[in-house]
This record gives structure tokens, C-alpha cells and sequence, in this order.
């Protein structure tokens, strides 16, 4: 058992290992922040005072470098955020799906946050088949991911057709009507201008 840590301290610690085993990488202190609802100085401060604890550790000047010193198995398991998950897989399964939500509204370029969320799709199911899942959970699991990648998808396609029917049959837009010439000034009042 982990001794002088505050419930709250343990729900991070308990974000950190379950992102580091979803995701693949740890979280950035945006991601931590974000799930918390804190601002990022917040989070930041949080790090610390789990670093100065011996909790986990970083290594300077480095995005994403947290790394655990704690066992997994003394951690709670966490799902949506601000919520314990009732067990194990329920959590990771509700927890993928949160972070699919996340990626795919993230601003990175929509290619790059269709394969994160697909490849988090397949990921979880791995992981809940390894962690001893029925196969029929850990597929309900990757396809409700999947599910996010797929309106990804639709959202992209929606984006690019015209915005209605009548737009269609006017064709395209006009084309801006040609500047007006410039009057020329006569030499005269040349100086006043």
C-alpha cells in the first residue's frame, strides 16, 4: 500500500498508469489537466508533488516522459473522468472511449486523429484480451471506438459536399465583380494629396 498520499493524488497516479497503458505513451500535463478539469499549472504542480513523493518520474526538458514507480496492482482503476470504474475492464473500456472523444476533437491534423483513434480501437481490445476479458466484451469494446473513427470519417465526407440542394442548382458562386480604376489626380493638385 502507497503511504501519505491523498485519495486525489491517487486518482492521477491511477490516470497515469491507465493512459500509459492505453494510449501507449504517457500523458502530457494538457491531457492530465484536461481530463482532471484543472488548469495546466495545476497539473503541473500535481506532477511535482507526486515526483518529489517518489511516485513517479520525468526526465527534464522532455514532452511525455512520466514513468511510474509505483505497482499498477495498489491503483484504483479509473473510467470516465471523475469516476471509479466498477471494475477492471469496464474501466479500460470507458476509458479508451474517453480518450477516443478526446483525440478526435483534438486540433491535430484529421489523418493523424482518425489513426490514433483507430489504432486505440484495436489496442484496447488487445489489452482486454490479455487481461482476461471474453472476447465478446473486448470486441463491444473496440468497436464503440471504432464508432468515433467511423463519424470521423463521415464528418470529413459532410465537410466537403455543397451545403444544400439549391446551392446545387445555382451552380457556383459569381465571380467578384473587376476594381474600379484609379482616378488620376491632375497635376495641379498633385501636392495637395
Amino acid at each position: 500500500m502507497i503511504v501519505d498520499v491523498t485519495p486525489r493524488q491517487l486518482q492521477y497516479l491511477a490516470f497515469i498508469a491507465q493512459y500509459l497503458e492505453v494510449a501507449g505513451v504517457a500523458p502530457s500535463e494538457g491531457d492530465i489537466a484536461e481530463y482532471f478539469g484543472v488548469s495546466g499549472p495545476s497539473a503541473h504542480q500535481m506532477v511535482v508533488t507526486l515526483e518529489t513523493k517518489g511516485l513517479l518520474a520525468r526526465l527534464p526538458g522532455r514532452s511525455r516522459s512520466i514513468r511510474l514507480l509505483v505497482s499498477r496492482g495498489v491503483l484504483p482503476v479509473v473510467g470516465e473522468p471523475g469516476k471509479e470504474a466498477p471494475s477492471r475492464h469496464t474501466g479500460m473500456a470507458s476509458f479508451a472511449l474517453a480518450l477516443a472523444k478526446r483525440f478526435a476533437t483534438s486540433n491535430a491534423h484529421s489523418l493523424a486523429r482518425f489513426a490514433s483513434v483507430l489504432r486505440l480501437a484495436y489496442r484496447v481490445e488487445e489489452l482486454l484480451l490479455a487481461d482476461g476479458a471474453g472476447p465478446r466484451v473486448a470486441e463491444r469494446a473496440r468497436k464503440a471506438v471504432q464508432r468515433i473513427a467511423d463519424s470521423m470519417v463521415g464528418e470529413s465526407r459532410r465537410s466537403r459536399r455543397p451545403a444544400s440542394a439549391a446551392e446545387v442548382r445555382r451552380g457556383p458562386a459569381p465571380a467578384p465583380s473587376p476594381k474600379k480604376p484609379r482616378r488620376e489626380v491632375p497635376p495641379e493638385q498633385r501636392d495637395l494629396f
